[in-house]
């Protein structure tokens, strides 16, 4: 590759994207503007988009080709955000392709003339044989034939990032990079660097073609992890700016986009990324119901709350009388491991609860703790996962005039990850 500076540094991560990669780089080399760096990454590919790179090497030397084991496109486009040299950057996937060939020049042009850390454009879409136009941007009307600086409180959006071009120096002066998540680390990206600049600059042209219908969008469990933890970033970035109708939008893709795909690979972390969500959202709007996933999954997301617990089978024996000391969400999730995986004869006979509105099950009375002395029982089981809480517990039962061997705690809080990982 040569020395020259380029006007702009355009990045594409490769991942098995043989087929559309010639169309990919064509619509590069076909661009007007002819002092960029094409910078290839492949992130371990099987299959031969590596060749069809080396192959376009050989007679172009703006482009250049590294590699890396999988790790993922936003790694990819970090590593060659730091190899850049262009005084612009553009981001382009290997499946998808510029479909304007004068479109880099006039974004470059405008952005320098307007000294425009970000500029953006218009997008279309293929589906199929079919190029359609994207309504992105399309209600913004530019002015004059040549540009507009749209204030981001008016476009609130943390899609598409592959329409803007970026100064270079802007993203490593204020340190963006893409955060290292499988799925949806580039709107984090794109939404920290829009709200750096509160504004960018819209030219008129259709620079990204994006291809639909060929991509597997059967996310596995890690990638709606990290779909999710992108959502939250943006979230909480969303309430920190109070951009409304952004955290609108992020909750609405929750539940109809993404709502599919969470259910099916739902998981104690995608639980807890999701209740961590809700509470964001009814902080920031109380009266606004709650997720509709979380609504119409809440038995099963319940029942795997307590499925990370394990009722200590092991410790306690069979043909006991049991109470549980707690009827908090340890106690619910000890008395749903017992009821749904038994243990001989044994029973738990009550619930020890300050509270008598506690609830686990309508045949389970609550006693107050004063109580006790006056219970037949074998074991009572202190359903808490802190320390200083059953010592605490321990006192009163003591106290009570119950003995040490009829009063059992965990101290590993019943966790299945801890000793129970193998029963």
């Amino acid at each position: 590759m040569s020395n020259f500076l380029s006007k702009i540094s355009i990045i594409i991560p490769l991942y098995n994207v043989e087929p559309y990669l010639q169309q990919c780089l064509d619509s590069v080399q076909a661009q007007s503007l002819h002092e960029i760096e094409i910078i290839c990454v492949d992130d371990g590919s099987v299959d031969n988009s590596c060749a069809i790179v080396e192959e376009y090497i050989k007679n172009d030397d703006r482009i250049c080709l590294y590699k890396q084991n999988h790790g993922g496109a936003g790694k990819a486009r970090n590593f060659a955000l730091k190899k850049a040299n262009g005084e612009y950057v553009a981001f382009l996937d290997g499946d998808d392709f510029y479909f304007d060939n004068f479109a880099l020049k006039k974004m470059y042009g405008e952005a320098k003339n307007n000294n425009a850390d970000i500029c953006a454009s218009y997008r279309k879409n293929l589906y199929g044989n079919i190029i359609e136009n994207d309504n992105f941007l399309l209600n913004f009307e530019c002015k004059t034939n040549s540009f507009q600086w749209i204030n981001f409180k008016d476009h609130q959006n943390d899609w598409y990032f592959h329409n803007f071009i970026f100064r270079r120096e802007f993203l490593i002066q204020n340190n963006l990079f893409f955060p290292d998540y499988l799925r949806y680390q580039d709107p984090p990206f794109l939404l920290q660097s829009l709200i750096l600049t509160q504004r960018f600059l819209l030219v008129p042209v259709f620079l990204y073609c994006y291809r639909f219908g060929y991509r597997n969008l059967h996310l596995n469990e890690l990638q709606v992890y990290h779909t999710l933890s992108g959502i939250y970033d943006n979230l909480l970035l969303a309430q920190k700016y109070h951009y409304d109708k952004l955290f609108q939008l992020l909750l609405t893709r929750i539940d109809t986009i993404y709502y599919d795909t969470i259910a099916t690979n739902l998981s104690s972390r995608i639980l807890e990324k999701l209740e961590n969500i809700n509470r964001l959202s009814q902080k920031i709007f109380p009266l606004k119901q709650p997720l509709k996933l979380l609504n119409n999954l809440s038995a099963t997301m319940q029942s795997m709350k307590y499925e990370e617990y394990l009722f200590p089978f092991h410790f306690i024996g069979s043909n006991k009388r049991i109470l549980l000391y707690g009827g908090s969400i340890i106690g619910q999730a000890l008395y749903y491991q017992f009821q749904t995986y038994g243990n001989g004869k044994s029973s738990i006979i009550g619930v020890i609860d300050r509270d008598k509105n506690v609830f686990i099950n309508q045949n389970l009375p609550i006693f107050n703790v004063n109580q006790i002395s006056q219970l037949e029982f074998d074991v009572v089981i202190l359903a808490t996962e802190v320390n200083s809480v059953a010592q605490d517990m321990r006192k009163i039962l003591q106290h009570q005039g119950i003995p040490d061997n009829k009063i059992f705690w965990d101290s590993n809080g019943y966790k299945k990850k801890s000793i129970y990982a193998n029963i």
